[in-house]
């Protein structure tokens, strides 16, 4: 069975890895096009110097496009990595604690940081361990037994 962690960074950096695949094509295709219809429209007179300070500028336009885009990636993946171990936190705060309650250590707490829906659970686990609780000191020989 996978991890959570296991399954979700590789998708994650496939997904913006291709992202960034089809953002690169579109934007050097349709940049490549537009400087080769703007160098077709200039006059063959003196033009070299023209077409050598176009095709600098496309690069260093190029360049910067992708600077932004690597920053923005850094960004992003940071932003995951952070709620990926804080999902994975309150996950093992859930195993912990549903552990300790499988070994009948009722008085156990719980503390749940991140997510809404974990504490929802926690909540109702609490509830439960309240009955389960009740119930082992009313019947005692019947919790012993299982």
């Amino acid at each position: 069975m996978l991890k959570l962690k296991d399954m979700l960074v590789p998708k994650f950096l496939f997904i913006v890895i291709g992202i960034f695949l089809l953002f690169s094509s579109v934007i050097y295709f349709s940049l490549n096009s537009h400087l080769e219809g703007v160098l077709e429209s200039i006059p063959d007179n003196n033009s070299s110097l023209l077409v050598q300070g176009l095709y600098n500028d496309f690069y260093s336009l190029w360049i910067l496009l992708s600077l932004v885009f690597i920053l923005l990636f850094l960004l992003s993946f940071l932003i995951f990595k952070k709620s990926i171990n804080n999902l994975l936190f309150d996950v093992k705060q859930l195993n912990r604690y549903i552990e300790n309650i499988s070994n009948k250590n009722y008085s156990e707490k719980i503390k749940i940081k991140h997510y809404f829906e974990f504490l929802q659970i926690s909540i109702m686990l609490k509830n439960l361990v309240k009955r389960l609780n009740s119930r082992d000191k009313k019947n005692p020989k019947k919790s012993s037994k299982k």
